[in-house]
C-alpha cells in the first residue's frame, strides 16, 4: 500500500510495478514527479513524460486509481474518528 503523499522514488516504485515501460518510469524519476505532482500533471505534461499514447493512458489509470484511493482512505479518516 502506498501512502497519500509520496516522493519522487515511491512513484517511480509504483509506475514500474505497475508495468510502466523503464523508459516512461525515467522520464518520471528525471522530472522529479512526486505524489502531490502527480495529481496536478496536465495532458500537456503527460505527453512530455509518456509520449506514446498507449503509455498514457496506463499512467492516467495509475493516476486516477491513486487519486480515488486518495478520496477514500481521507473520507475514512474523516468519519471513523
Amino acid at each position: 500500500m502506498y501512502s497519500l503523499t509520496m516522493d519522487v522514488d515511491t512513484v517511480v516504485e509504483l509506475l514500474a510495478g505497475k508495468g510502466v515501460s523503464s523508459e516512461v518510469v525515467e522520464n518520471f524519476r528525471i522530472n522529479k514527479i512526486s505524489g502531490q505532482a502527480l495529481l496536478r500533471l496536465s495532458e500537456e505534461d503527460l505527453k512530455e513524460l509518456a509520449p506514446l499514447i498507449g503509455e498514457r493512458i496506463e499512467v492516467r489509470t495509475i493516476i486516477e486509481d491513486y487519486r480515488y484511493n486518495k478520496v477514500i482512505i481521507r473520507e475514512w479518516r474523516k468519519n471513523c474518528c
